[in-house]
């Protein structure tokens, strides 16, 4: 009875520890965000943080239990815990802002580090140190301590569930970090009982039984293995989330499920009784495989499906990376060691997607090859021990020859169909190999290498910043360029020198933007312009002569493409005077005069994703602050995943504005460069929207269920996601 007293003990304390490790990590990146533009990137770089946070962490708890006793241990970690504790609640430094002329990554870290890196290293090196402390005790499973590691994850997993569907829902920012706070203050209540226990129940040769047949110390090559066991699923995960994120919005609900799905392996995979055990997983990855080179490197629009494929790879790969992770696990006296390895690992991942990546490739290249290095650990487990085989290596050379000609063929030719054909047999290939896994490793390289980015329409560049991966294509069929993020389109222009001038896609003359425009205008002389979101430039060709407009852009490579006469000629054809001011559009914002401008525009996206920094109560007191008296905010809604109108209604119901708002359905499909797009319009009074307020095609803004208004402190996405609103 004693023996499960303790173990619950442990178990409730790592649980905890665990819940406090993965509740500040959203919460921190909730704060973080605005200071970005609400970059996808962000998160990424929030995650690297926390990796390295954990490492440091797991390698104090190494060096304090490998050198010192366990009651100086115990004495130690109190001090630390209690120097933690000044730094309390966590919070982003006031006043904090990153550099607008150069990758922020550096930048973020170090603050991340100042603000909670000595508070989050307390409470990572928990799981270690209570697990090692565990194995001291006369509990009956003292000898094989891991299990315990599997009720840490699921306080991870409960914290991750209950962020995004409670926890942010209900509390504001400043909440959430007392919140925090006071769980940190339990958990030193627990060590501190935990400690007492070990002391009081320790064997005297300070050691147990041990339930691991293999206790010898570990091989230099088995903790390479257990490094790479490490880092593959890390960087896999990692590169779903930045692929959900960047498409869809880049909040802690959408960073949650990829997180999710990969905690979830560490719980099977470390349980005493896993519920999928290793073989069966095994049995699994060829089937994985075939997906995975089969969907990779279409560039179309994300959507459930193809989350549903990205989420389904994560579990089956990670999880036979983790599970092979258990059965080389080693005796408890090498349990710190293990650990850390294992985190220096996950950290190695997460440093290649978030800062190598960004700086070797031009497009997300980091996870097909995370894929690929989870399929080829695979192998090794199965027992593929000699990758030189001459007839394999000559077949995948073969097969990817034949399928990059083939789909640089059909890409040319804009057939998707025969793309989607031709990437099939090369996957049903790779799967007629399952049963020789080093075989099938290599074909599966060769049907990823050779179908990285398919494209219906020819390529004129690519380039990668911290905000994501932009290509600029040519259609000879529409005789235009278009500016792609991600997978969305954000800005198109004629070649014809005759027609470049001529707006396209949601800028279009006749379209929402070219109305509410032209009737300000009519209204009164618009004299100062500004626009958050530059693009390709379109909007600079809605101006008119004697108006000066200020384009605010966070980031730099796109204000270079715009004004790159090899694509696009908008601003030097339209406003060669504009003034472009590089960084975040509110932040920037905030520096200009008050009262200045007759019009602000709000047209800030990552791919589909909104900065949903930019829509809430403070943004729009500054947009209100900005503008003169009789201006008016006109904000671009299109979305395809989120319906950001309700969000838009409360703001302005709150503050007692006037607005409407449009969905134009867009020009026959023949004139496919003119595209829907939803707008709303946002002024102090009816009067000052002129004309529009009597537009039949403009709408009075909708009445929608009752909800919290947006502000810095609090955001509820699940409010707006579109298969939930109405």
């Amino acid at each position: 009875m004693r023996s499960q007293r303790i173990t619950l003990l442990f178990a409730g304390t790592m649980l905890l520890s665990a819940w406090l490790v993965f509740f500040i990590q959203p919460m921190l990146g909730r704060m973080i965000l605005p200071k970005l533009g609400g970059a996808a990137s962000v998160w990424i770089t929030v995650s690297l943080f926390f990796q390295i946070a954990l490492l440091a962490g797991y390698l104090y708890a190494h060096l304090i239990s490998a050198r010192l006793r366990p009651r100086l241990q115990m004495t130690v970690h109190a001090v630390l815990a209690g120097a933690a504790m000044l730094l309390l609640p966590v919070a982003v430094p006031a006043g904090w802002i990153p550099p607008a002329t150069r990758a922020p990554q550096a930048d973020l870290i170090l603050m991340m580090a100042m603000s909670v890196g000595l508070p989050f290293v307390v409470v990572s090196a928990t799981a270690p140190l209570l697990q090692r402390w565990y194995s001291l005790t006369g509990a009956r499973d003292a000898g094989d301590p891991y299990f315990l590691y599997a009720a840490s994850n699921l306080g991870s997993l409960a914290a991750l569930i209950l962020y995004p569907l409670a926890i942010e829902p209900g509390l504001g920012l400043v909440d959430q970090s007392r919140f925090w706070a006071a769980g940190f203050i339990v958990l030193l209540g627990a060590l501190v009982i935990c400690g007492r226990v070990t002391l009081r129940t320790a064997r005297r040769d300070g050691s147990a039984d041990s339930g691991i047949v293999a206790t010898a110390a570990p091989t230099w090559k088995r903790r390479l293995h257990w490094l790479a066991l490490a880092a593959a699923p890390s960087s896999l995960f990692l590169g779903v989330t930045l692929q959900i994120s960047t498409d869809i919005a880049s909040v802690p609900l959408l960073w949650i499920l990829p997180l999710l799905v990969y905690l979830l392996t560490f719980v099977i995979a470390f349980a005493r009784r896993p519920l999928l055990p290793r073989e069966t997983v095994a049995r699994t990855i060829p089937y994985a495989a075939t997906i995975a080179v089969l969907v990779a490197g279409f560039e179309t629009s994300i959507g459930l499906p193809q989350i549903a494929v990205g989420v389904i790879l994560l579990f089956l790969l990670a999880l036979s990376c983790h599970s092979e992770l258990v059965a080389l696990r080693p005796a408890p006296r090498h349990l710190t060691e293990y650990f850390l390895l294992m985190s220096l690992g996950g950290a190695l991942g997460g440093a290649f997607n978030a800062v190598l990546a960004p700086l070797l490739f031009v497009d997300v290249y980091e996870y097909p090859i995370a894929i690929l290095a989870a399929i080829a650990l695979w192998a090794v487990g199965r027992g593929a021990r000699s990758w030189i085989d001459w007839r394999w290596i000559a077949a995948a050379i073969a097969l990817f020859i034949v399928l990059r000609l083939a789909l640089s063929g059909a890409s040319a030719a804009g057939e998707l169909q025969w793309m989607v054909a031709i990437k099939a047999a090369g996957a049903l290939a790779c799967f007629a190999a399952r049963r020789k896994p080093a075989a099938m490793t290599l074909l599966a390289a060769a049907v990823l290498s050779a179908g990285v980015n398919l494209s219906l329409r020819p390529e004129l560049a690519r380039y990668r910043s911290f905000f994501g991966v932009h290509r600029i294509e040519a259609d000879p069929g529409d005789s235009a360029h278009f500016l792609m993020h991600g997978n969305t389109t954000h800005g198109a222009e004629f070649t014809d020198p005759t027609r470049r001038r001529e707006p396209l896609l949601y800028y279009a003359k006749q379209g929402p933007a070219g109305q509410a425009i032209a009737a300000i205008r009519a209204d009164a002389p618009l004299a100062q312009v500004g626009v958050i979101g530059l693009g390709a430039g379109a909007m600079a060709c809605l101006s008119a002569a004697g108006e000066a407009w200020t384009f605010f852009e966070i980031d730099p490579a796109i204000a270079a493409t715009a004004r790159d006469p090899r694509y696009f000629h908008y601003l030097a054809d339209c406003t060669p005077e504009a003034r472009i001011v590089l960084g975040d559009g509110r932040l920037k914002l905030a520096a200009e005069p008050d009262a200045a401008y007759r019009l602000l525009v709000l047209d800030a996206f990552g791919s589909d994703s909104i900065p949903v920094h930019l829509l809430t109560r403070e943004a729009l007191d500054l947009y209100l602050k900005k503008l003169r008296p009789d201006g008016v905010l006109l904000l671009h809604l299109s979305n395809r995943n989120i319906a950001l109108l309700p969000a838009v209604t409360r703001l302005a119901a709150a503050a007692g504005l006037a607005g409407r708002w449009q969905f134009f359905p867009g020009e026959a499909p023949e004139s496919k460069l003119i595209s829907s797009s939803e707008w709303a319009v946002l002024a102090r009074s009816e009067s000052d929207l002129g004309a529009l307020a009597a537009d039949p095609r403009w709408q009075p803004l909708p009445s929608v269920a009752e909800g919290r208004v947006w502000t810095d402190d609090y955001v509820d996405i699940l409010s707006v996601i579109r298969w939930q609103w109405r």
